[in-house]
């Protein structure tokens, strides 16, 4: 019996069949033929997938062995290498595979290169020795001693931790630099987790820091000399002390706010500007002034390339002979470079660094400074360099701003030259000034719209009058504060930078004030609770979509974007929160604030539930208004009705078990209990922070431990 064929050839029924398999391979050349048209722009993408994968291996709820990571990459390797002669578009796959599992190689060396010790409990009073590393100010009565660690105690040298930081007095640390020896008793602590499950995991970041301790001094440092050390340490040593004079120096030219701002512009010393003075420019939106980052190295190379370029350029017979705008490149690049360690090296100053040799570099070589392709090979750089960077806030506004100016900027030179020839006339002084006044406000807007979710989601905090402290505060920092800051380092060595930093100081007084006044308006800020990473993550694919893209289907990207904000919006928090060891409690109240129980106890800790949950509100202001606490136990009824208690001591114990609904408790409970919930010392050494959710109907709808976030990694074995 013949079988009925249709059109194409195929038995009749198997294009049903075979439906999907066509409509996907639609999809996929309708695809290539779109992205074709942005071919250009494809390589744009390899940082992206290369921030995918370190992404990846971050998220992984164990830790993975380290050479499987370099396994794939050379496989992925090997596969693009095969398929080099292929169609385009399974080449780009193939590269995108390989991006992927380059970034999640690069994260797996990273930890392992990393990976030291760090002490496991509270330790001390303890005798520490080392030698000083960095020596950094806590406001105006306390100093920060970070020091390589040669004795902890009875440790055995294979379990010393690499590096060791204690918080002191100043009155303890006397004249100590870096490079001394020095001996002092102290209590140590491992570096603390999260306060809260998915909050700030400041372990982590010690992890990756070699910073395997943490605490406080109970002596005066011991001065033992000055240590022996190798060629680099020694460069590293002689720096920290230059930063150290060269922030001296101006604290004693200009003392207060002022000066202690300018030390921070110039060495990134940040410690001895006052809080009331960083919570203004915080509320105000000008904190990223602080921040060495793009703006700072960008108005330091321009400066130099600037001056140099225009006193060359005023001798003629250098000026017929030579490029002077090379010579000029080339003294901005080794001005940036020094600029660069002084400033400490930070993850935005070394971003800004590399895009400041990349820009530098291509006007030495005629070629466009500021594009898209430079600053993948930034991001590229850096990331490879520090991959846990990507988790930082630093690195995420850095990055996002400069992406989002590069693609607004690109933009608008397009529609630029699509305008005709005859309607572009130069404009006269007044129109120059407003044109600059609105290339301020369209920076300061484009830059605010792509770094304000990542500081909302890290911060929990917008800054709503930003644009206005920004259109007075970048002119003054880009046209008379960093330009006297370039003076006054040219000129401190021989003692005549007196001048320059007195009027840099009166000029970053006037932006103290423009901060105050905005800080002052009604609404000048707005908190917001904490929100899942997912809003991050479809925040940055949606920002990237728009701005790496150049064709209409960039508009595809609003959609991650409102889901985004969607999702943020829509978030619950917890209802009841416990401190890590059971050391304080918070509960929602029938208002939907939270209530500390113990305000005065785990200060800090109380202070992060409050932010995360976008209250502005001190743990004092937050006091236990509904709890009722004696010395034994607090006990409160949630809004959902149920009975929670807090038990202090042994003796209430038993009766709050068969009470209460839920029992927290720093004790570790070995009788029977009727709660529902019991969450005691045992579970919170094993689990840290616990947040809970309760139901409207009087259940109890989830619990989430820190450790179930943050999973088994090096990081979560050694962190409080």
């Amino acid at each position: 019996m013949a079988v009925r064929q249709d059109r194409s050839g195929r038995p009749d029924g198997a294009g049903g069949l075979d439906l999907p398999a066509r409509a996907a391979a639609a999809l996929w050349r309708g695809g290539a033929h779109i992205a074709g048209r942005d071919e250009p722009r494809l390589v744009l993408w390899w940082p992206v997938g290369f921030a995918v994968g370190i992404g990846a291996w971050f998220a992984l709820p164990f830790e993975p062995d380290w050479r499987a990571g370099g396994i794939a990459a050379a496989a992925s390797l090997a596969g693009a290498i095969a398929l080099s002669r292929a169609p385009w578009a399974a080449l780009c796959a193939a590269l995108g595979v390989l991006s992927l599992t380059s970034g999640f190689a690069a994260a797996s060396l990273r930890a392992h290169v990393v990976a030291a010790p760090a002490i496991a409990g509270r330790m001390g009073p303890v005798t520490v020795a080392g030698t000083v590393v960095e020596v950094a100010r806590r406001g105006d009565a306390r100093i920060a001693v970070r020091m390589m660690a040669h004795e902890i105690g009875t440790l055995p040298p294979e379990r010393l931790p690499d590096h060791v930081r204690v918080t002191m007095p100043m009155s303890h640390a006397g004249t100590v630099v870096a490079g001394d020896r020095v001996r002092l008793r102290a209590v140590l602590l491992p570096p603390p987790g999260p306060a809260s499950p998915g909050g700030f995991d400041f372990a982590r970041e010690a992890w990756f820091d070699r910073l395997g301790a943490v605490g406080f001094s109970l002596s005066a440092i011991d001065r033992l000399g000055r240590a022996e050390a190798g060629a680099l340490e020694g460069i590293d040593y002689a720096i920290e002390r230059l930063r150290m004079d060269i922030s001296s120096r101006i604290l004693a030219v200009a003392p207060g706010p002022e000066g202690a701002i300018s030390a921070a512009l110039l060495t990134g010393k940040r410690g001895a500007i006052p809080e009331e003075v960083l919570g203004k420019l915080r509320d105000s939106g000008l904190a990223h002034l602080l921040a060495i980052s793009g703006l700072h190295m960008a108005l330091v190379c321009g400066t130099v390339f600037g001056a140099v370029t225009l006193a060359l350029a005023l001798v003629p017979w250098i000026a017929l002979r030579t490029t002077v705008h090379k010579w000029g490149a080339a003294a901005a690049l080794a001005a940036g470079l020094g600029y660069f360690l002084l400033a400490g090296g930070s993850v935005a100053t070394e971003r800004a660094f590399i895009m400041a040799v990349i820009s530098l570099g291509a006007v030495l070589l005629d070629r466009p400074a500021i594009t898209f392709r430079n600053v993948a090979i930034a991001a590229t750089i850096t990331l490879a360099l520090r991959p846990e960077s990507l988790n930082q806030a630093g690195f995420q506004m850095s990055f996002g701003a400069v992406i989002a100016l590069v693609a607004f900027y690109e933009g608008l030179r397009a529609y630029r030259r699509r305008r005709p020839a005859e309607r572009r006339t130069r404009p006269g002084p007044a129109r120059t000034a407003a044109l600059i006044m609105a290339a301020v406000a369209a920076t300061t807007i484009v830059a605010t719209l792509a770094t304000g979710p990542v500081a909302a989601y890290h911060f929990n905090r917008v800054a709503t009058f930003g644009l206005i402290a920004n259109l007075v505060a970048v002119p003054i920092t880009g046209f008379v504060v960093m330009p006297l800051g370039v003076a006054a380092l040219a000129l401190m060595p021989f003692g005549l930078d007196a001048v320059p930093l007195g009027l840099m100081a009166a000029a970053i007084g006037v932006i103290i004030d423009v901060a105050g006044w905005v800080a002052g308006l009604e609404g000048a800020v707005r908190l917001v609770p904490a929100m899942p990473p997912v809003c991050l993550a479809l925040f940055a694919a949606g920002g990237l979509w728009i701005c790496l893209w150049r064709q209409p289907w960039r508009a595809v990207g609003l959609v991650p974007v409102a889901a985004a904000a969607w999702i943020g919006l829509a978030a619950d928090q917890p209802d009841l929160l416990v401190a890590r060891e059971g050391r304080n409690i918070a509960l929602r109240d029938g208002a939907g604030q939270l209530s500390i129980a113990l305000p005065r106890i785990e200060a800090y800790t109380a202070e992060q539930w409050l932010r995360r949950d976008g209250d502005a509100r001190t743990p004092g202001d937050a006091a236990p208004g509904h709890f009722s606490c004696d010395d034994m136990a607090c006990v409160a009824r949630a809004a959902n009705g149920l009975e929670i208690a807090y038990v202090l001591r042994r003796d209430a114990l038993t009766e709050e078990c068969w009470r209460a609904d839920v029992l927290i408790t720093p004790l570790i409970v070995t009788i029977a209990c009727r709660a529902r919930l019991v969450i005691d010392l045992s579970d919170l050494r094993a689990g840290g922070p616990h947040a809970v959710s309760l139901a409207d109907d009087g259940t109890i709808a989830n619990v989430v431990a820190a450790r179930e976030i943050r999973g088994e990694r090096p990081w979560s074995r050694t962190g409080r």
